[in-house]
């Protein structure tokens, strides 16, 4: 069989079955990060704060010039990623089909939840300082992503948090203390930045009471007949797999997220693709490529909180 008589047969199969496996993987990352697309190897992430308060001046009088603050920036550098599969030149002439249909849906699944997976790093290891391969995770002000000790500007080393000192349990108190946490988080002038969590990611586990908690009628665990503000939609809860123990995660901590202020960033430079079925010698084998280019990180702490959920002291 030639390399042309190949690509007629069976590269317009395989792509058509990696296709149809990507497009059923659930994927759980764009929800919770702003998407950015990269038209070269890093992009630097920056900006300027807003202004202060107006104050008041006297008849005829002189208005103080204001600064605005630089904000922390971030770099990130897009990360090649890649997949080979292949198949013996004697399997795929014995069941060329039902090879193909096998290889092409087990990359397609893979290129669509290899991202998803790497990206849940950043709440599932937000509580340390590097991400799954021994590489630098940190915010753009050097810290953890989640962290007690985030710098409130450029100029200003006073330490703010965005994640719970005690390891607060996900409760409906304590989720009503987090949502309060995030609402007073304050901007680099020292004014409340107008946070407001709309999301609540939780692993698995902890899904069951996350929707108890913001779906039930009435409040949970209570004899009074009170209202449950967070039902009809103020709070969408996320279950994410990829942050549960079982994943290497933890099966207590929960995060929120407000999507509007968060500067959680996951950066795509190439989306996964695959590559052109290739025939190859000595060993005599078909391969298959997948290749994609992406990256993320954090370029401000503000909108986004978390706790181990442990309820332990936590201080970093």
């Amino acid at each position: 069989m030639t390399r042309a008589q190949f690509t007629d047969l069976d590269d317009s199969n395989f792509r058509k079955i990696y296709s149809d496996e990507y497009g059923k993987y659930k994927t759980y990352y764009e929800k919770v990060f702003q998407l950015k697309d990269s038209d070269r190897n890093e992009e630097k992430y920056s900006g300027v704060a807003g202004h202060g308060l107006m104050q008041p001046i006297e008849e005829n009088g002189t208005a103080d010039v204001d600064s605005r603050i630089p904000e922390f920036d971030i770099t990130l550098v897009n990360q090649s990623y890649s997949l080979s599969a292949q198949i013996s030149y004697e399997r795929f002439k014995d069941d060329r089909f039902g090879e193909i249909r096998k290889e092409a849906s087990i990359l397609g699944e893979s290129a669509k939840k290899t991202p998803d997976v790497y990206a849940a790093d950043a709440l599932k290891r937000g509580f340390l300082t590097t991400d799954r391969f021994g590489n630098s995770q940190l915010a753009a002000d050097g810290v953890r992503f989640f962290s007690t000790q985030h710098l409130k500007s450029t100029v200003d080393s006073t330490v703010k948090s965005n994640a719970s000192a005690t390891g607060l349990t996900l409760t409906e108190d304590n989720l009503e203390t987090a949502l309060v946490a995030v609402r007073e988080q304050l901007n680099e002038q020292g004014q409340i930045a107008n946070c407001e969590a709309k999301i609540l990611v939780v692993p698995p586990k902890l899904r069951k009471p996350a929707t108890i908690i913001t779906e039930s009628d009435k409040r949970p665990d209570t004899a009074d007949n009170d209202i449950n503000i967070y039902k009809g939609g103020s709070l969408t809860v996320i279950e994410w797999p990829e942050l549960g123990a079982a994943a290497g995660g933890s099966d207590t901590a929960w995060f929120l997220i407000d999507p509007e202020k968060a500067k959680l960033i996951f950066q795509w430079r190439e989306q996964p693709n695959v590559f052109d079925v290739e025939f190859k010698r000595n060993p005599y084998r078909y391969v298959y490529d997948c290749f994609a280019r992406w990256s993320y990180g954090m370029q401000n702490f503000r909108g986004v909180w978390g706790s181990k959920g442990d309820g332990q002291v936590y201080s970093s």
